[in-house]
């Protein structure tokens, strides 16, 4: 279990901290991914939780033994906080081979040389490079490095697990098969995880929860499902993949949690209140929950109209725009009869995949 509580960083010079009281709790066995734009602080984060990085103030708990207060004046080492970590870069011994550097954090605690082979081999064995422990390090792939520095992450057994950018410098069909074996691995040996990315396609693969930073705090937490389909925030809504943003009008005082209707150039549509960031409404929808409709009915709520502008073909969808005036919304749906630049058409969304961001207090 990691335990953070109110950690603050200011580096030397910066005119903010780059951690403004960051607070959370992790489970055994919880991967718990840290999201957002570079600079936000999902780093400085993960590195204070290995001793990296020493917060100004604030508390950490790895496996309820306090390793760090500012209160305290606790700073536990890194090499005393049982944990293992994987770089961005990997940091790969290139002197050494496959096996020396998944040795590397056993040298020195006194353990018998059989045992250190021992748990190297399995180490290996459970990343798929049993047969490679005598190469080089310098002749091996991207991936292979990768595998190895996870090698080197689990083989002293530590209870927690810090991944940083790990498959960031993969090509996209490597990262795509390392996402599955990463969720394949951590199923087996159990870790708590803390996944350090900018990415939202890995945050939402790898995940069992996911905090969604910016400019040195979480936004928003939660599980990836219900971040990604009922986003409590407008920046999460924007960062966790495609999304429509509609200025609206709405009447009255409207409540946050509130089924309410948004008058738009598209039409009238309803949806969940919730507490935007702007100075006026808008109405959010992700492309593949609007469904393309014919013209009948089109005064309808959650019906809205509009001109086609442009199409394109991405493959497995079409990616329809439409245009009211200086208002736009893409719109993904499978390909069928030809969409044409210039026709009038009509699109349904369904309130319960639709939020209306209500304007600042």
């Amino acid at each position: 279990m990691i335990v953070a509580e109110n950690l603050v960083k200011t580096y030397e010079g910066a005119k903010s901290p780059v951690l403004k009281g960051v607070s959370f709790k992790i489970e055994r066995s919880e991967v718990y991914t840290m999201l957002g734009p570079s600079g936000c602080g999902k780093t400085t984060s993960l590195r204070s939780i290995a001793g990296l990085e020493t917060p100004d103030n604030g508390r950490i708990l790895l496996d309820e033994r306090i390793v760090f207060s500012g209160k305290e004046r606790i700073n536990t080492p890194p090499d005393r906080r049982n944990i293992g970590m994987v770089f961005q870069s990997y940091a790969i011994w290139p002197h050494m081979t496959v096996a020396g550097n998944v040795a590397y954090p056993l040298n020195g605690r006194g353990l018998p040389a059989d045992q250190i082979r021992k748990r190297v081999s399995q180490a290996l064995e459970v990343v798929g490079l049993l047969e490679l422990a005598d190469r080089p390090s310098p002749n091996l792939s991207g991936g292979q490095q990768q595998r190895v520095a996870l090698a080197r992450a689990i083989v002293a057994e530590p209870s927690v697990l810090l991944l940083d950018e790990p498959l960031s410098n993969l090509d996209a069909k490597l990262r795509e098969q390392m996402r599955r074996d990463l969720v394949s691995l951590q199923r087996r040996l159990g870790h708590s995880t803390i996944y350090v990315t900018h990415d939202q396609e890995e945050a939402l693969a790898l995940s069992h929860r996911i905090a969604l930073m910016r400019n040195g705090e979480i936004v928003e937490e939660g599980k990836p499902v219900d971040m990604y389909q009922h986003p409590q925030h407008p920046f999460t809504a924007a960062f966790l993949g495609a999304a429509n943003f509609v200025t609206g009008r709405t009447n009255g005082a409207p409540q946050q949690g509130e089924m309410i209707e948004i008058e738009t150039p598209f039409g009238r549509f309803s949806g969940m209140a919730r507490q935007g960031e702007d100075h006026e409404a808008k109405l959010f929808f992700r492309p593949h929950v609007a469904r393309l409709e014919n013209m009948a009915g089109s005064c309808d709520v959650n019906l809205g109209t509009g001109v086609v502008s442009e199409v394109l073909f991405l493959g497995e969808v079409l990616e329809v725009t439409l245009r009211r005036g200086e208002a736009s919304v893409r719109i993904r749906t499978a390909p069928g009869p030809q969409v044409e630049v210039g026709a009038q058409i009509a699109f349904r969304v369904d309130p319960a995949q639709s939020a209306i961001f209500l304007p600042r207090r």
